[in-house]
């Protein structure tokens, strides 16, 4: 608060930030393929943020940094800013004991939290590095024990398709598997190797023990947080809690 008193009036800081008289389009908060993305590349982001006016574009992946030298060069070639950005996941267990939400939806006591506006080539020292590798090596051992439990839910139940590590990883993420790219991968499994849409609602039925699927199968992000939602989160038959080692001490 008392770094924002220091600021000049609204009406000056307008002034000074004026653009044609138009406040610039910004959008500092995207995960890139290099993370988790509803995108398919990170071209197709800046072709998007072209269409839709965005003249600042932040790139705001989990745990690495490895997307920046793309995402630079690319702002460069669009004429967007190119913002860059890192998120973290952290863990407040007193939170978490005590059921508490913090904001994450669907699980108490994790905290996101972001890095802005860091510079390129990022200067890393080796602590930092070694840091992020072991966290990263955490979140993937996460990701192969949700998948293998996930796969074991779909032999379960008969299922035409099965889904692996390597095979996610390499159909849908840059390097790091995610959440998203499981609930991906299963959806389109889905599309697939099921023929109709009532095949397709009974498969899901099946896979939620029961419950039906409320979301449309023409909206393919709302089918894929379902997915998350039921199975893959706390208290879906596919979570793993995540180590404590995977969260930085906030």
């Amino acid at each position: 608060m008392e770094y924002l008193r220091t600021l000049s009036e609204q009406e000056e800081l307008l002034h000074r930030h004026n653009h044609d008289n138009q406040i610039l389009e910004a959008n500092g908060h995207l995960h890139s393929p290099y993370s988790f993305s509803p995108f398919r590349s990170i071209e197709q982001m800046f072709e998007m943020a072209r269409d839709e006016g965005v003249k600042v574009l932040g790139i705001n992946d989990f745990y690495t940094l490895d997307g920046y030298a793309e995402f630079s060069r690319l702002g460069n070639e669009f004429g967007i800013f190119p913002l860059l950005n890192i998120e973290f996941m952290g863990l407040m267990k007193d939170m978490q004991e005590q059921g508490i939400l913090v904001n994450d939806r669907n699980n108490p006591g994790r905290t996101y939290f972001s890095g802005k506006a860091l510079k390129h080539p990022a200067d890393v020292s080796e602590g930092s590095r070694e840091f992020l590798d072991g966290i990263q090596k955490n979140s993937q051992e996460q990701m192969r024990e949700m998948i293998a439990k996930a796969d074991a839910i779909l032999q379960r139940i008969n299922a035409k398709f099965n889904i692996n590590y390597e095979g996610i990883r390499n159909g849908y993420a840059k390097r790091l598997v995610r959440e998203r790219h499981i609930a991906r991968a299963i959806r389109e499994a889905v599309m697939e190797h099921y023929e109709d849409a009532g095949q397709s609602r009974d498969f899901f039925k099946l896979l939620f023990q029961g419950k039906e699927l409320a979301a449309s199968l023409e909206d393919n992000s709302a089918v894929e947080n379902e997915i998350r939602s039921v199975l893959l989160k706390a208290g879906g038959e596919a979570f793993v809690p995540e180590d404590d080692e995977a969260f930085p001490p906030l």
